[in-house]
């Protein structure tokens, strides 16, 4: 079995405890909650005295969260923080758990709780929200651990061991808690080392493996302790709610005491119980002894020891076990207890810093403590006196696995040999593809013809070959027209990625792209299986093993595409891409647009040849500005090379690719965007994308004019989104493309940092340059953009105005209709209006009822009359 460790990194620096003789640093794992499952994170809470509680990611490297604290409080236990989820419907939240007192001689303790929501976003890590802090005062101090389980109902409960035997079942919002005995002995003569809780569906499998007196669901308490001079362990139910149980004294499932005759008094052991093996790790007195739980007693199946004492340990896998030394970090074998590996981690390579600041009293032999493991990254944390250091390790990929029952097969037995191939293994063993279609597609592979081969691959799995009227524009990027939906499953698949790629052997030297090579650059062929979502990693190494384990599918068609045409149809196929390869696919693209370091300083090197500085010294002032004018030649001839090489080799489709992968890079959150273009990218890398987003800026956005569309020489406009419009669909530059641009500049500032400003490799000048140029651009743009949106609201305004004007104009028309008029041009007097009010108000002529209304009518009439007669009388006439 393999196995290498590497020299320890700093993964974060702490700060020092408040109070520097009494003060200390604790550290745990944190865990996520779902439901019944309890899984372990890539993240650890460290407590500081005087100081407070902080989280920080091992895998990334980072700080999820900091609770600060009074400067008076001191850390009883190791603090405790899990992801909590209830339900599928619900959020997340984080419990960071602490348990403090004030003064290190006090008698009180408090437990916090500072709940933390967390938003879920599916396409970034989960967005924090600001915490609530929730606290309670403890019945006991002599706090052991805490931990955070949930119970039948998928409710957060926290328990607090104690160091006298009692537990603490508390809600997760303090609220409710009640105080249980685990045994009837005294305090004084009992003192428990170790007390943790135990899954019983894990149990089942090691720890209570063939009792059926034991429940399969819920959790049991196992402690640890020493009474009078008999070391026992004892397993005792647990109650998940405050009330579960009538009486405070909790019943034991079993007890037993473990061999040997070690006093633990005049020690401090450390544990660590693997309920699914069933086995008790023990360090005290520089050893580590392992007992196996599921026998009928307790026994001791190994002992580790080194040539110094042992200090600190944790479980690896199955059969591999972590300790640290007074200078060595050792890899053990359980099964035959013998040394795998081992490391310097003091000595030499340690700072001079992390020497001063250990404690006086362990100058000798304290370097730190293991906190946990994560074989998932190959990482061992240690806690190294202000410091939080990262292990590197490379387990096995078989290393604590349980082979599945059934018989041994001859690809298992010559596995073992060093000389066994590695393309032999027992996944091999599986239904192959027909030999006459292998042979067939390797033929294809080896003319190198790619349409024959893609062909044969399309009459295979029954993809239709329908040519693609867009490819008029760029015909040799895409031959047949893309499909939302390839199926490719079975022998075929497998047998088709081994053959169009190749392995390049350990022997040769290894690239960015690990040891896979593309054979054959059939675009089609690569974008159906990535359609299909067979062409990524995880396939690969189902197909090639192990030993070919590259990290992404991106290097390796960069490798074999110095065109782009392949991430060109493979970005514009509906194929799902991992934000991790957008980022990849966007350096490619940048270091195929950058200028080569060769160009830059080929002045510098021409200027510092021996031959031209001798001349240039004999030589006179007018032949030395020859000599510069020359070397200005040169160097202009060779931009220009490097100009022609890149237009050559298709700037158009590097274009294209770059606003592909912009489109799908805006569809992941801003967060997620950052936080990779932080870890993947470099600065100059940030910058160049900078710099890019800026000539977006000036082509498709609100810098141009609004009323003009930007067309290329061909007549089609280019967007950021990556399609081309014909003259009929060109609309002017888009408000899409205007938050696109705006979210990417946000996320390359956000992932450059202020650090990244301070350091720039162009200078404080050219740096402030780009900066004041940035500034401009995007104040124009803004403006743009106001002045489109106030010109877009008048617009508005103006086509309700037209709507009004309109709906009246057909109420006018139709009174017209309805109304009789006569001619007046015909007519011999002119009709006399009545006189219209004002605001449209009309009178109306009252009716009157009776022989009064009659007379009351009469005389009306009779004085319209004669006011009629007077009128037409007197009229004026010309």
């Amino acid at each position: 079995m393999s196995f290498s460790l590497q020299p320890p990194s700093v993964v974060a620096t702490l700060p020092s405890p408040l109070d520097k003789k009494h003060g200390r640093i604790q550290a745990a794992p944190c865990f996520g909650l779902r439901e019944s499952k309890k899984r372990k994170r890539h993240e650890v809470a460290v407590a500081v005295d005087g100081e407070g509680l902080n989280l920080y990611n091992v895998q990334h490297q980072t700080l999820i969260a900091s609770y600060p604290l009074p400067s008076q409080t001191y850390h009883k236990c190791a603090p405790c923080s899990v992801v909590y989820k209830k339900g599928l419907s619900q959020q997340p939240s984080r419990h960071s758990i602490a348990v403090i007192q004030d003064g290190r001689l006090g008698t009180k303790c408090r437990i916090l709780n500072f709940v933390q929501p967390l938003e879920q976003d599916k396409s970034g890590p989960l967005q924090q929200a600001p915490s609530a802090r929730k606290e309670k005062a403890l019945q006991r101090c002599d706090v052991l651990s805490i931990e955070a389980v949930s119970n039948e109902s998928n409710e957060l409960v926290i328990i607090v061991f104690y160091s006298s035997g009692h537990i603490e079942v508390l809600s997760s919002d303090l609220t409710e808690a009640h105080l249980y005995r685990t045994s009837s002995l005294d305090s004084s003569q009992l003192r428990v080392y170790f007390a943790t809780s135990v899954d019983l569906g894990s149990a089942q499998k090691g720890l209570f493996k063939d009792r059926t007196d034991v429940p399969r669901t819920g959790y049991a308490l196992c402690q640890v302790f020493q009474k009078q001079r008999a070391r026992v362990v004892r397993v005792i139910s647990l109650p998940l709610r405050p009330s579960q149980f009538g009486s405070d004294l909790l019943p034991p499932i079993w007890q037993y005491n473990l061999p040997g005759t070690a006093d633990w008094n005049a020690s401090s052991p450390t544990f660590e119980l693997h309920t699914s093996s069933g086995r008790l790790y023990e360090l005290a007195h520089g050893r580590i002894h392992i007992y196996d739980l599921v026998s009928l007693v307790p026994r001791i199946v190994c002992e580790l020891s080194s040539t110094s004492s042992l200090y600190s340990f944790t479980r690896l896998s199955a059969n591999l076990v972590l300790a640290l030394s007074a200078n060595e970090a050792i890899v053990y074998e359980t099964t035959f207890g013998t040394t795998t590996a081992i490391t310097e981690i003091s000595g030499e390579e340690e700072s001079k810093e992390r020497r001063k600041r250990k404690r006086p009293s362990d100058a000798e032999h304290y370097f730190g403590s293991v906190v946990a493991g994560f074989p998932q990254v190959d990482t061992v944390i240690i806690l190294s006196a202000e410091q939080i250091l990262a292990l590197q390790t490379s387990l096995p990929s078989d290393a604590g696995r349980r082979s599945k029952p059934g018989k041994t097969l001859i690809a298992e037995v010559l596995a073992n040999d060093s000389t066994a191939p590695n393309t032999l293994r027992p996944n091999d063993m599986e239904s192959s593809a027909p030999s006459d279609w292998t042979d067939e597609l390797e033929r294809h592979i080896e003319t190198g013809l790619v349409e024959p081969l893609e062909l044969f691959v399309a009459d295979t799995f029954q993809i239709k070959l329908d040519k693609d009227d867009s490819g008029k524009r760029l015909p040799d990027l895409w031959d047949f027209q893309s499909v939302k939906s390839v199926q490719f499953s079975g022998s075929k698949t497998v047998q088709l990625i081994r053959s169009i790629f190749k392995s390049t052997g350990l022997s040769e030297e290894q690239t960015s792209s690990g040891i896979l090579r593309l054979r054959i650059p059939a675009k089609n062929i690569l974008t159906w299986l990535a359609i299909a979502g067979v062409l990524d990693v995880k396939h690969l190494r189902e197909a090639f093993g192990q030993s070919c384990s590259p990290d992404s599918i991106i290097p390796i068609l960069e490798a074999a595409d110095n065109g782009f045409e392949i991430l060109y149809s493979l970005f514009a196929s509906p194929a799902t891409l991992d934000l991790a390869d957008v980022i990849r696919t966007l350096k490619a693209v940048i270091r195929s647009l950058e200028v080569p370091e060769s160009t830059k300083q080929s002045g510098t090197r021409q200027t510092n040849d021996p031959d031209i500085n001798s001349q240039a010294d004999a030589d006179t002032a007018n032949h030395k500005e020859e000599k510069s004018l020359e070397i200005a030649s040169r160097r202009a001839e060779t931009e220009l090379q490097h100009a022609v090489q890149a237009l050559s080799s298709g700037l158009e489709i590097r274009s294209e690719v770059l606003r592909l992968a912009f489109t799908r890079l805006i569809s992941y959150s801003s967060s997620a965007i950052s936080q990779t273009m932080r870890l993947m990218m470099d600065q100059r890398e940030i910058i160049f994308l900078v710099h890019l987003l800026r000539l977006e800026l000036a082509d498709g956005g609100w810098t141009s004019r609004y009323i003009y569309n930007a067309t290329t020489l061909d007549g089609d406009e280019v967007g950021l989104l990556g399609t081309l419009r014909s003259d009929e669909d060109a609309t002017g530059p888009l408000n899409q493309a205007i938050e696109a641009i705006s979210i990417l500049l946000n996320c390359a500032i956000d992932a450059l940092g202020i650090s990244g400003w301070l350091v720039g490799q162009s200078g404080r000048l050219g740096m402030e340059d780009m900066i004041d140029s940035l500034r401009a651009e995007v104040s124009a743009v803004l403006e743009g953009c106001y002045e489109a949106k106030s010109l877009g609201i008048l617009l508005q305004d103006l086509e309700k105005y037209g709507y009004q004007k309109k709906e009246s104009g057909k109420a006018i028309r139709a009174a017209i209709k309805k109304k009789k008029w006569t001619d007046l041009a015909s007519s011999k007097h002119d009709v006399v209006k009545e006189p219209a009010l004002p605001l449209g108000c009309t009178v109306e002529t009252p009716i009157f009822h009776g022989r009064e209304g009659k007379k009351i009518m009469d005389t009306l009439e009779g004085a319209r009359n004669r006011a009629i007669g007077q009128y037409e009388i007197d009229r004026i006439r010309i």
